[in-house]
């Protein structure tokens, strides 16, 4: 199967609504179009981790949308696909999985809480990354957890890492309990609120 387990999971933000135009930021590669990436570092095949980082992504991208930035369809890469990871990160779907993750624009990187941690497979993933190979990316982390005491794995953990090679974090992490899944909506519409205009801004500066 293809590093790149399922395209378009997120609806093409940067569409636009007849008769309304928006205001276009052209970046660094010459384009107005912002690159997305969804990775998930989850063992299990449809995981609840899975879910959450998705549904944050489209929500996310639809309010990037409103501020005059074009999104692109976002792309998934699903760690449990590239399973065994080699050491040496040779084979053709590995480097297509890092091509991904290494591409200007926005990535959402989603974990289960292992030991106070983020996954052992997203971290195989994440050490073929070259150094600084996300310096123009702006990243979300995302984690799920099912207790209360790990709800800022993602803020500890997560997000120093990704900051350590390079990128670009402007808003806290989500974390997700169990407990919070019946209200998930409401969560994510109140982050996707608090973090809009930081990742947008981030955005414009970064790719």
């Amino acid at each position: 199967m293809s590093a790149i387990a399922r395209a378009g999971i997120v609806a093409p933000a940067g569409t636009r609504t007849p008769g309304r135009e928006r205001p276009q930021h052209e970046f660094a590669n010459g384009s107005a179009v912002v690159p997305c990436t969804v990775l998930v570092g989850s063992p299990r095949r449809q995981s609840r981790t899975q879910a959450v980082t998705e549904q944050l992504a489209q929500r996310t991208c639809r309010e990037l949308s409103a501020t005059g930035l074009d999104i692109e369809p976002a792309r998934l890469v699903d760690v449990r696909e590239l399973s065994p990871i080699a050491l040496d990160g040779q084979q053709d779907e590995v480097q297509a999985a890092i091509a991904e993750l290494t591409r200007p624009g926005l990535l959402f990187i989603g974990s289960p809480t292992y030991l106070e941690s983020f996954s052992g497979m997203l971290k195989l993933l994440l050490d073929l990354v070259p150094r600084d190979g996300l310096g123009r990316t702006v990243a979300v982390p995302v984690m799920t957890a099912a207790d209360p005491r790990h709800r800022m794995a993602v803020d500890r953990s997560l997000a120093p890492l990704l900051v350590a090679m390079g990128a670009t974090v402007p808003a806290p992490g989500l974390s997700v309990l169990v407990d919070d899944m019946p209200q998930l909506d409401g969560l994510l519409d109140t982050w996707v609120e608090a973090a809009c205009s930081k990742l947008a801004a981030a955005l414009r500066q970064t790719c």
